[in-house]
């Protein structure tokens, strides 16, 4: 991540997986695949390994929402922590298939919540940190509210589509010639 001349990067103190640190919270990470069910699509691999190979949306997240709140406590610094737990319980409660209305009024409270404590503790309303607003941090505040109007995110995520390229790409016998083996369904 770009840093401007005002700011340094040895001030960031949520800069905590690196070098050994990253290396063991991989293996750490890895250590957890035996302790899911084998009803679970993909177990979390080893980030420091396998992040940006090929990583599934279902281990991202498993790893960020599943295993992030319990592995990043020891990890982050106690506000970043508290910040971060914020943003998973709303995660964890607008993915499930079944919503009661004060769930839903909790899981705003907490995107609402984390989104405020992300700017000050990252952001610091410091015009050469604005690049760490992004849009996804942003658009958390809309997502409880959505869930009235489109439904659970478990409805309309992510791993249902790539499920289906998966299996699609199992049906492909001869990769030179894939949309006549498709043709053949």
């Amino acid at each position: 991540m770009k840093c401007s001349k005002e700011d340094q990067k040895a001030a960031w103190d949520w800069v905590t997986l690196v070098g050994d640190v990253w290396t063991e919270h991989g293996q750490t990470v890895a250590d957890a695949t035996r302790h899911f069910p084998s009803s679970f699509h993909r177990p979390p691999r080893n980030p420091a390994e396998k992040l940006n190979s090929g990583y599934k949306a279902t281990e991202y997240f498993l790893y960020v929402f599943g295993l992030g709140p319990g592995l990043f406590r020891t990890i982050l610094p106690r506000p970043y922590w508290l910040n971060f737990c914020k943003l998973c319980a709303g995660v964890r409660i607008i993915i499930q298939r079944a919503i009661t209305g004060n769930q839903l009024r909790l899981a705003h409270t907490y995107f609402l919540q984390f989104v405020e404590e992300y700017e000050q503790l990252y952001y610091q309303r410091r015009v050469d940190r604005l690049h760490f607003c992004r849009p996804c941090v942003h658009t958390l505040i809309h997502a409880a509210p959505e869930v009235v109007r489109v439904g659970p995110g478990a409805y309309y995520t992510q791993f249902a589509l790539e499920r289906t390229i998966g299996n699609i790409g199992q049906e492909v016998h001869q990769p030179s010639q894939p949309f006549s083996n498709m043709s053949q369904r």
